[in-house]
Protein backbone atom coordinates (compact mmCIF):
# COMPACT_ATOMS: atom_id res chain seq x y z
CA UNK A 1 0.00 0.00 0.00
CA UNK A 2 1.16 3.01 -0.84
CA UNK A 3 -0.75 5.73 -0.06
CA UNK A 4 0.42 9.11 2.34
CA UNK A 5 -1.71 9.96 5.09
CA UNK A 6 -3.67 13.69 4.74
CA UNK A 7 -2.42 16.95 6.71
CA UNK A 8 -4.21 16.08 9.65
CA UNK A 9 -2.01 12.95 11.37
CA UNK A 10 -0.64 14.35 14.56
CA UNK A 11 -1.59 18.26 14.07
CA UNK A 12 -3.92 17.97 17.39
CA UNK A 13 -1.51 15.71 19.17
CA UNK A 14 1.79 17.65 18.35
CA UNK A 15 0.10 20.56 19.88
CA UNK A 16 -0.85 19.38 22.62
CA UNK A 17 2.39 17.45 23.38
CA UNK A 18 4.08 20.65 23.13
CA UNK A 19 2.26 22.08 26.43
CA UNK A 20 2.37 18.59 28.00
CA UNK A 21 5.85 17.32 27.41
CA UNK A 22 6.47 17.02 31.59
CA UNK A 23 5.78 13.84 33.18
CA UNK A 24 4.17 13.94 36.86
CA UNK A 25 2.38 12.14 39.08
CA UNK A 26 2.77 8.20 40.15
CA UNK A 27 -0.38 7.20 38.86
CA UNK A 28 -0.14 8.78 35.32
CA UNK A 29 3.11 6.91 35.18
CA UNK A 30 2.08 4.03 35.71
CA UNK A 31 -0.78 4.09 33.09
CA UNK A 32 1.92 5.37 30.92
CA UNK A 33 4.15 2.30 31.59
CA UNK A 34 1.40 -0.38 30.66
CA UNK A 35 0.74 1.47 27.59
CA UNK A 36 4.40 1.37 26.85
CA UNK A 37 4.29 -2.34 27.71
CA UNK A 38 1.44 -3.15 25.86
CA UNK A 39 2.75 -1.58 22.83
CA UNK A 40 5.69 -3.77 22.95
CA UNK A 41 3.30 -7.10 23.42
CA UNK A 42 1.07 -6.20 20.44
CA UNK A 43 4.22 -5.44 17.76
CA UNK A 44 5.78 -8.20 18.88
CA UNK A 45 2.73 -10.30 18.31
CA UNK A 46 2.07 -9.19 15.28
CA UNK A 47 5.64 -9.28 13.88
CA UNK A 48 6.27 -13.01 15.35
CA UNK A 49 2.72 -14.02 15.28
CA UNK A 50 3.00 -14.80 18.90
CA UNK A 51 -0.55 -15.29 20.04
CA UNK A 52 0.73 -15.42 23.41
CA UNK A 53 1.91 -12.61 23.51
CA UNK A 54 -1.54 -10.78 22.25
CA UNK A 55 -3.29 -13.02 24.76
CA UNK A 56 -0.95 -11.43 27.15
CA UNK A 57 -1.62 -7.53 26.06
CA UNK A 58 -5.66 -8.66 26.06
CA UNK A 59 -5.45 -9.39 29.85
CA UNK A 60 -3.20 -6.44 30.19
CA UNK A 61 -5.24 -3.71 28.37
CA UNK A 62 -8.41 -5.18 30.27
CA UNK A 63 -6.94 -4.09 33.59
CA UNK A 64 -5.87 -0.98 32.30
CA UNK A 65 -9.10 -0.04 31.03
CA UNK A 66 -10.40 -0.45 34.52
CA UNK A 67 -7.29 1.55 36.31
CA UNK A 68 -7.73 4.46 33.98
CA UNK A 69 -11.20 4.65 35.11
CA UNK A 70 -9.36 6.92 38.43
CA UNK A 71 -7.92 9.89 35.69
CA UNK A 72 -9.45 12.99 36.62
CA UNK A 73 -9.56 14.54 33.49
CA UNK A 74 -12.37 13.06 30.82
CA UNK A 75 -10.18 14.02 27.69
CA UNK A 76 -7.33 12.18 29.11
CA UNK A 77 -9.79 9.18 30.08
CA UNK A 78 -11.12 9.63 26.29
CA UNK A 79 -7.55 9.35 24.97
CA UNK A 80 -6.67 6.11 26.68
CA UNK A 81 -10.00 4.42 25.59
CA UNK A 82 -8.85 5.29 22.11
CA UNK A 83 -5.41 4.64 22.54
CA UNK A 84 -7.26 1.24 24.02
CA UNK A 85 -9.08 0.68 21.14
CA UNK A 86 -6.15 1.37 18.44
CA UNK A 87 -4.45 -1.52 20.45
CA UNK A 88 -7.21 -4.33 19.16
CA UNK A 89 -7.50 -2.62 15.90
CA UNK A 90 -3.92 -3.10 15.35
CA UNK A 91 -4.08 -6.81 16.66
CA UNK A 92 -7.69 -7.40 14.74
CA UNK A 93 -6.27 -9.15 11.46
CA UNK A 94 -3.21 -11.33 13.32
CA UNK A 95 -5.52 -12.51 16.36
CA UNK A 96 -8.47 -13.66 13.50
CA UNK A 97 -5.60 -15.85 11.31
CA UNK A 98 -3.37 -17.01 14.76
CA UNK A 99 -6.41 -18.35 16.31
CA UNK A 100 -7.53 -20.61 12.96
CA UNK A 101 -4.78 -23.32 13.30
CA UNK A 102 -3.89 -25.56 16.71
CA UNK A 103 -0.31 -24.85 15.69
CA UNK A 104 -0.22 -21.25 16.54
CA UNK A 105 -3.37 -21.74 19.26
CA UNK A 106 -2.73 -24.58 21.17
CA UNK A 107 -4.72 -23.08 23.96
CA UNK A 108 -8.02 -22.68 22.22
CA UNK A 109 -7.72 -18.76 23.45
CA UNK A 110 -10.36 -16.71 21.60
CA UNK A 111 -10.77 -13.03 21.15
CA UNK A 112 -13.41 -11.17 19.12
CA UNK A 113 -10.86 -7.95 18.32
CA UNK A 114 -13.14 -6.50 16.56
CA UNK A 115 -16.31 -6.23 19.36
CA UNK A 116 -13.30 -5.25 21.95
CA UNK A 117 -12.48 -1.77 19.35
CA UNK A 118 -16.12 -1.01 18.64
CA UNK A 119 -16.44 -1.30 22.65
CA UNK A 120 -13.48 0.75 23.13
CA UNK A 121 -14.34 3.48 20.38
CA UNK A 122 -18.52 3.43 22.17
CA UNK A 123 -16.63 4.01 25.55
CA UNK A 124 -13.88 6.88 24.45
CA UNK A 125 -16.98 8.70 23.07
CA UNK A 126 -18.98 8.69 25.73
CA UNK A 127 -16.40 9.44 27.96
CA UNK A 128 -15.64 12.66 25.68
CA UNK A 129 -19.18 13.56 26.10
CA UNK A 130 -18.86 14.58 29.54
CA UNK A 131 -15.88 16.50 28.66
CA UNK A 132 -18.04 19.86 28.52
CA UNK A 133 -15.78 20.63 25.55
CA UNK A 134 -17.13 20.39 21.82
CA UNK A 135 -13.69 20.17 20.65
CA UNK A 136 -13.02 17.29 22.29
CA UNK A 137 -15.67 15.55 21.28
CA UNK A 138 -15.43 16.43 17.78
CA UNK A 139 -11.90 14.97 17.80
CA UNK A 140 -12.80 11.86 19.14
CA UNK A 141 -15.55 11.66 16.67
CA UNK A 142 -12.62 11.68 13.98
CA UNK A 143 -10.02 9.23 15.44
CA UNK A 144 -13.20 6.77 15.85
CA UNK A 145 -13.64 7.42 12.31
CA UNK A 146 -9.94 7.16 11.01
CA UNK A 147 -10.12 3.76 13.15
CA UNK A 148 -13.24 2.60 11.57
CA UNK A 149 -11.73 2.99 8.09
CA UNK A 150 -8.29 1.08 9.24
CA UNK A 151 -10.38 -1.57 10.87
CA UNK A 152 -11.90 -1.98 7.51
CA UNK A 153 -9.17 -1.90 5.44
CA UNK A 154 -7.52 -4.90 7.75
CA UNK A 155 -9.79 -7.16 7.39
CA UNK A 156 -11.07 -6.06 3.60
CA UNK A 157 -9.83 -9.94 2.80
CA UNK A 158 -11.35 -11.91 5.63
CA UNK A 159 -14.73 -13.39 4.59
CA UNK A 160 -17.66 -12.36 5.95
CA UNK A 161 -16.08 -8.97 7.10
CA UNK A 162 -18.60 -6.63 6.64
CA UNK A 163 -16.20 -4.02 4.76
CA UNK A 164 -19.40 -1.90 3.71
CA UNK A 165 -20.87 -1.22 7.35
CA UNK A 166 -17.35 -0.46 8.70
CA UNK A 167 -17.11 2.03 6.02
CA UNK A 168 -20.40 3.69 6.57
CA UNK A 169 -19.45 4.05 10.43
CA UNK A 170 -15.86 5.20 9.47
CA UNK A 171 -17.74 7.87 7.61
CA UNK A 172 -19.83 8.97 9.92
CA UNK A 173 -17.56 9.76 12.28
CA UNK A 174 -15.88 12.07 10.45
CA UNK A 175 -18.93 13.45 9.25
CA UNK A 176 -20.05 13.94 12.72
CA UNK A 177 -16.70 15.56 13.75
CA UNK A 178 -16.72 17.92 11.11
CA UNK A 179 -20.41 19.17 12.13
CA UNK A 180 -18.82 19.46 15.13
CA UNK A 181 -16.20 21.61 14.27
CA UNK A 182 -13.35 19.28 15.12
CA UNK A 183 -9.59 20.90 15.02
CA UNK A 184 -8.45 19.22 11.88
CA UNK A 185 -8.76 21.43 9.70
CA UNK A 186 -7.84 18.96 6.90
CA UNK A 187 -11.16 16.77 8.08
CA UNK A 188 -13.75 18.09 5.08
CA UNK A 189 -10.64 16.74 2.75
CA UNK A 190 -10.57 13.64 4.77
CA UNK A 191 -14.46 13.26 4.13
CA UNK A 192 -14.34 13.41 0.36
CA UNK A 193 -11.61 11.42 -0.31
CA UNK A 194 -13.25 8.71 1.82
CA UNK A 195 -15.56 8.81 -1.33
CA UNK A 196 -12.71 7.49 -3.61
CA UNK A 197 -11.92 4.60 -1.16
CA UNK A 198 -13.58 1.47 -2.22
CA UNK A 199 -15.35 -0.28 0.78
CA UNK A 200 -13.98 -3.63 0.40
CA UNK A 201 -10.61 -2.86 -0.65
CA UNK A 202 -7.67 -3.42 1.47
CA UNK A 203 -6.74 0.74 0.13
CA UNK A 204 -6.86 3.05 4.05
CA UNK A 205 -6.75 6.76 4.65
CA UNK A 206 -3.55 5.76 6.08
CA UNK A 207 -0.79 2.98 5.70
CA UNK A 208 0.11 1.02 8.36
CA UNK A 209 2.90 2.50 9.19
CA UNK A 210 0.78 5.79 9.68
CA UNK A 211 -1.66 4.86 11.87
CA UNK A 212 0.90 2.89 14.21
CA UNK A 213 2.34 6.40 14.00
CA UNK A 214 -1.03 7.98 15.43
CA UNK A 215 -1.33 4.90 17.54
CA UNK A 216 1.96 6.11 19.24
CA UNK A 217 0.95 9.99 19.74
CA UNK A 218 -2.44 9.24 21.27
CA UNK A 219 -0.12 6.81 23.97
CA UNK A 220 2.09 9.94 24.78
CA UNK A 221 -1.39 12.23 24.75
CA UNK A 222 -2.79 9.12 27.25
CA UNK A 223 -0.13 10.08 29.62
CA UNK A 224 -0.66 13.79 30.11
CA UNK A 225 0.66 14.93 33.41
CA UNK A 226 -1.85 15.84 36.30
CA UNK A 227 -0.45 18.21 38.59
CA UNK A 228 -1.53 19.31 41.79
CA UNK A 229 -2.93 23.85 41.61
CA UNK A 230 0.40 25.64 42.08
CA UNK A 231 -1.52 28.74 41.42
CA UNK A 232 -2.20 30.84 44.62
CA UNK A 233 -5.50 31.99 45.27
CA UNK A 234 -6.72 35.23 44.56
CA UNK A 235 -9.90 35.37 45.84
CA UNK A 236 -12.02 36.80 42.67
CA UNK A 237 -13.76 35.17 39.81
CA UNK A 238 -11.16 33.12 37.85
CA UNK A 239 -12.53 33.94 34.48
CA UNK A 240 -13.62 37.51 33.47
CA UNK A 241 -15.22 38.65 29.96
CA UNK A 242 -14.74 42.10 29.95
CA UNK A 243 -16.39 42.90 26.32
CA UNK A 244 -13.82 41.35 23.65
CA UNK A 245 -11.20 40.82 26.59
CA UNK A 246 -11.27 37.33 28.51
CA UNK A 247 -9.04 37.62 31.54
CA UNK A 248 -8.46 34.42 33.42
CA UNK A 249 -7.04 35.55 36.95
CA UNK A 250 -5.82 32.10 38.14
CA UNK A 251 -3.88 31.28 35.55
CA UNK A 252 -2.67 34.70 35.00
CA UNK A 253 -3.48 36.26 31.38
CA UNK A 254 -5.67 38.32 29.09
CA UNK A 255 -6.65 37.52 25.45
CA UNK A 256 -9.20 39.55 23.18
CA UNK A 257 -10.84 39.29 20.18
CA UNK A 258 -10.85 41.35 17.13
CA UNK A 259 -14.25 41.63 17.27
CA UNK A 260 -17.75 40.04 17.95
CA UNK A 261 -17.18 37.81 14.96
CA UNK A 262 -14.54 35.79 17.02
CA UNK A 263 -16.34 33.91 19.90
CA UNK A 264 -14.12 32.25 23.15
CA UNK A 265 -13.78 27.93 23.79
CA UNK A 266 -13.00 27.48 26.82
CA UNK A 267 -11.52 24.46 29.07
CA UNK A 268 -10.04 25.15 32.23
CA UNK A 269 -9.23 22.57 34.90
CA UNK A 270 -7.16 22.62 38.01
CA UNK A 271 -4.17 20.98 35.95
CA UNK A 272 -4.00 23.19 32.59
CA UNK A 273 -6.11 26.06 31.15
CA UNK A 274 -7.11 26.02 27.29
CA UNK A 275 -8.63 29.00 25.22
CA UNK A 276 -9.42 28.96 21.53
CA UNK A 277 -10.53 31.89 20.06
CA UNK A 278 -12.70 31.27 16.44
CA UNK A 279 -14.70 32.51 14.54
CA UNK A 280 -18.45 32.14 15.54
CA UNK A 281 -20.09 28.94 13.91
CA UNK A 282 -22.00 31.26 10.97
CA UNK A 283 -18.79 32.87 9.96
CA UNK A 284 -15.67 31.31 7.71
CA UNK A 285 -13.43 29.20 9.85
CA UNK A 286 -10.08 30.59 10.15
CA UNK A 287 -7.89 27.66 9.81
CA UNK A 288 -7.77 26.36 13.79
CA UNK A 289 -8.35 29.44 15.46
CA UNK A 290 -6.11 30.72 17.74
CA UNK A 291 -5.34 28.22 21.14
CA UNK A 292 -3.75 29.21 23.94
CA UNK A 293 -2.68 26.52 26.09
CA UNK A 294 -1.24 27.55 30.02
CA UNK A 295 -0.53 25.09 32.73
CA UNK A 296 2.53 25.27 35.62
CA UNK A 297 6.34 24.19 34.80
CA UNK A 298 7.07 20.74 36.62
CA UNK A 299 9.53 20.90 39.84
CA UNK A 300 12.24 19.21 37.11
CA UNK A 301 11.47 21.48 34.36
CA UNK A 302 11.68 24.82 36.88
CA UNK A 303 15.41 24.31 36.65
CA UNK A 304 15.59 24.34 32.45
CA UNK A 305 15.68 27.25 30.55
CA UNK A 306 13.78 28.36 27.99
CA UNK A 307 16.05 27.24 25.25
CA UNK A 308 15.68 24.20 26.61
CA UNK A 309 11.89 24.13 27.00
CA UNK A 310 11.81 24.84 23.61
CA UNK A 311 13.93 22.38 22.37
CA UNK A 312 11.93 19.46 23.86
CA UNK A 313 8.60 20.87 22.35
CA UNK A 314 10.40 20.99 18.56
CA UNK A 315 12.07 17.23 19.02
CA UNK A 316 8.61 15.94 19.52
CA UNK A 317 7.51 17.96 16.58
CA UNK A 318 10.13 16.90 14.20
CA UNK A 319 9.58 13.08 15.32
CA UNK A 320 5.43 14.06 14.38
CA UNK A 321 7.39 14.65 10.48
CA UNK A 322 6.70 18.82 11.03
CA UNK A 323 9.33 20.60 9.07
CA UNK A 324 10.91 24.00 10.94
CA UNK A 325 10.92 26.78 8.59
CA UNK A 326 12.20 29.33 10.99
CA UNK A 327 12.42 30.08 15.11
CA UNK A 328 13.12 33.16 16.75
CA UNK A 329 13.97 34.29 20.24
CA UNK A 330 12.10 37.58 20.84
CA UNK A 331 11.13 39.81 23.48
CA UNK A 332 7.25 39.68 24.25
CA UNK A 333 5.70 41.75 26.42
CA UNK A 334 8.72 42.13 28.14
CA UNK A 335 9.38 38.75 28.45
CA UNK A 336 11.93 35.70 26.42
CA UNK A 337 9.50 33.69 24.33
CA UNK A 338 9.90 32.19 21.18
CA UNK A 339 8.42 32.43 17.59
CA UNK A 340 8.28 29.17 15.31
CA UNK A 341 7.05 28.24 12.10
CA UNK A 342 6.42 24.81 11.02
CA UNK A 343 5.20 23.45 7.95
CA UNK A 344 3.52 19.96 6.83
CA UNK A 345 2.62 18.48 3.43
CA UNK A 346 1.42 14.98 2.95
CA UNK A 347 -0.05 13.58 -0.74
CA UNK A 348 -3.15 13.20 -1.16
CA UNK A 349 -5.29 10.22 -1.36
CA UNK A 350 -6.99 9.44 -4.81
CA UNK A 351 -5.32 12.42 -6.49
CA UNK A 352 -3.01 12.83 -9.46
CA UNK A 353 0.59 11.56 -8.36
CA UNK A 354 2.24 14.75 -6.91
CA UNK A 355 -1.06 16.15 -5.41
CA UNK A 356 -0.48 17.30 -1.58
CA UNK A 357 -2.16 18.84 1.29
CA UNK A 358 0.32 21.56 3.26
CA UNK A 359 -0.48 23.46 5.93
CA UNK A 360 1.67 25.56 8.00
CA UNK A 361 1.23 25.85 11.74
CA UNK A 362 2.37 28.87 14.31
CA UNK A 363 3.70 28.79 17.40
CA UNK A 364 4.51 31.45 20.26
CA UNK A 365 5.65 30.08 23.30
CA UNK A 366 6.78 32.04 26.91
CA UNK A 367 6.82 31.53 30.39
CA UNK A 368 5.72 33.54 33.28
CA UNK A 369 5.42 33.60 37.19
CA UNK A 370 6.31 29.18 36.77
CA UNK A 371 3.57 29.18 33.86
CA UNK A 372 4.22 27.43 30.70
CA UNK A 373 2.26 29.38 27.62
CA UNK A 374 2.10 27.94 24.51
CA UNK A 375 -0.37 29.70 21.62
CA UNK A 376 -0.44 28.54 17.93
CA UNK A 377 -2.76 28.50 15.15
CA UNK A 378 -2.43 26.74 12.10
CA UNK A 379 -4.24 26.56 8.42
CA UNK A 380 -4.07 25.29 4.99
CA UNK A 381 -1.00 26.51 3.16
CA UNK A 382 -3.07 27.98 0.60
CA UNK A 383 -4.92 30.25 3.36
CA UNK A 384 -2.56 31.02 5.91
CA UNK A 385 -1.19 34.07 4.78
CA UNK A 386 -4.84 35.65 4.16
CA UNK A 387 -5.41 34.30 7.64
CA UNK A 388 -2.35 35.42 9.41
CA UNK A 389 -2.66 38.65 10.17
CA UNK A 390 -5.94 38.45 12.30
CA UNK A 391 -4.65 35.44 13.79
CA UNK A 392 -1.58 36.78 14.57
CA UNK A 393 -3.22 40.02 15.96
CA UNK A 394 -4.94 37.64 18.38
CA UNK A 395 -1.73 36.53 19.54
CA UNK A 396 -0.05 39.50 20.23
CA UNK A 397 -3.18 40.80 22.57
CA UNK A 398 -2.36 38.16 24.73
CA UNK A 399 -0.73 39.44 28.25
CA UNK A 400 0.88 37.64 30.88
CA UNK A 401 0.53 38.91 34.09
Amino acid sequence: MTISPHRFLIIAFAALLVVHCARAGDFIDDVEKELEYVNALVAAGVEKGSLPALEKAHRTLANLAQTAKRLEQPATLAAVELAVAFFYLRMAESVVLLQLSPATNPSGFRLNAVRETEHYFHRALATARTAGARETLADTYFFVGIGYDALRASLADFPGADSSGLFEKARAHVAKAVALGTSFPGAGAVLRRLGAITPASRQALLPPERFIALHTALILQSSLPRFEPTIEKTGVKPVVKNGDTLMDYKWRYSISRTDGSWEFQQDVTDAFAKVIVQRAPDKPRAGSGVQLTARPLSPAEKNLSLDDLVHKSLSVLAAAGYKIDSQQKVSFKGLDAFEIVLSHASTIVGEAPGAVIASKQFLLITVSSNILYVLSFNALDKDYDALFPDLKQIVNSFTPF
